[in-house]
């Protein structure tokens, strides 16, 4: 019982789609204290392999949660989920209303509705959506996106209301914050964008996106000094920020540091292309969702630029889509590598060899993982293992031989 309860909250926060009008259906859920100890277990393990990108585990999960309990709101909810992160929309929207029309209370079902209408610029259904999830949940959070979808539909006005009423309900509600501080700076408003962005950093000191905006407004108010120490620790976090780099480089020139600002200046411009042919694969690839060179092609676009956790996103979507490629799999493995995640890495590798153990570069690249991770001894296996398959690799040999005799 416990357990089911505690699996039910995790659900609750995924994204989901748009549709017209009310659900159909009386609220005839299946009790949560009815759910079997295998059901729950599928729903966590469906949670797990979704927060991981293995999205096709995910699926499959939520689809056997559907398939043994038709009725548990929550199976839906967590195949919409999915079904959002795999940009399939429409299927998610049929999930999400089918969790509303067993359970019209569920909270976060509007909530996820609005956020998929959102995503597909689908602002006044998103709008009415989020207000339904305000009606029965008021949250500052679900005023945040209200705000939001009002400010995309040409409503200031409004936004501005539910970003104040947000922080009427908690005055901590950094997001409120952030974007009233946005809303100022298009009303031409710096200094009151720059409280509101501050009191926001405060809030989340560690949320980049907080701090560009700290030294863009630092910037617009020729504070450039400031401002360009926030701006380079952004940049430093995100070397990819083009704005960070033009309003760093802005600054710099104004306080006569030309030949710096000039090369910060330069390099937002080619950061301007890279984004502008980002856009054009994320265009691309949302025209041919089922395609998955589209997905790949767009998260090697990602990979190139420094953003990981994107290009992890588009990867997944391929991955899915193809999931005996061996190619795709390897470039998961080292994604999860770059990101830092050890463990991932290990899991994608073995996956990879137990299905493609003649993928050469599957061991040699497993070898290198573990020689990073100072596991010698598993790398000179995986090594040894390269030359057994194709005695002439050059890299293996030289990376044998660099390896300290006897070392464990």
């Amino acid at each position: 019982m416990a357990v089911v309860l505690a699996v039910c909250t995790l659900v609750v926060g995924g994204c989901g789609s748009g549709g017209e009008g009310e659900p159909e259906g009386t609220g005839n859920a299946m009790s949560r204290q009815a759910v079997d100890d295998t059901t729950v277990s599928m729903l966590v393990q469906s949670q797990r392999a979704l927060k991981q990108g293995a999205l096709r585990k995910s699926l499959a999960l939520a689809d056997s949660v559907v398939h043994r309990a038709p009725r548990l709101a929550d199976g839906h909810f967590q195949r919409g989920r999915v079904l959002s992160e795999l940009k399939r929309f429409d299927e998610a929207e049929t999930e999400y209303r089918k969790v509303l029309s067993l359970d019209p209370q569920y909270q976060g079902a509007w909530f996820n509705l609005g956020n998929n209408a959102y995503r597909r610029q689908n602002f006044e259904k998103a709008l009415r959506y989020f207000q339904n999830e305000q009606e029965q949940f008021a949250s500052a959070s679900t005023l945040v996106e209200i705000g939001k979808a009002y400010g995309a539909i040409g409503k200031p006005d409004s936004a501005q209301w539910a970003y104040e009423r947000a922080l009427s309900l908690d005055s901590t509600a950094a997001a409120a914050h952030a974007r009233l501080g946005r809303l100022y700076e298009e009303e031409g408003k710096p200094e009151a964008a720059l409280r509101h962005s501050r009191r926001a950093l405060e809030l989340a000191p560690d949320n980049v996106n907080y701090q560009y905006v700290v030294g863009s407004h630092l910037f617009q108010l020729g504070r450039y000094e400031e401002a360009i120490e926030r701006l380079e620790s952004v940049i430093e976090k995100r070397p990819w920020h083009q704005e960070a780099h033009y309003n760093l480089g802005q600054a710099l020139v104004r306080t006569g540091k030309q030949d710096k600002g000039k090369r910060y200046l330069s390099a937002a411009d080619s950061l301007d292309k890279q984004q502008r042919e980002i856009e054009r694969l994320e265009s691309v690839a949302k025209d041919q969702p089922d395609n998955p060179k589209r997905w790949k092609t767009l998260g090697d676009a990602y990979r190139r630029a420094g953003r990981l956790d994107r290009a992890r996103e588009a990867y997944s979507i391929a991955l899915y889509l193809r999931p005996t490629s061996p190619t795709l799999r390897d470039q998961m493995a080292q994604l999860a590598a770059e990101r830092g995640n050890y463990k991932a890495a290990v899991t994608h590798y073995r996956t990879l060899l137990r299905r493609n153990p003649n993928f050469t570069d599957g061991w040699f690249n497993l070898g290198v993982l573990y020689a990073q991770n100072g596991e010698t001894e598993k790398a000179r296996k995986m090594w040894e293992r390269v030359l057994q398959q194709n005695p002439n690799h050059p890299r293996a040999r030289d990376y044998l031989t660099s390896l300290p005799e006897g070392d464990s």
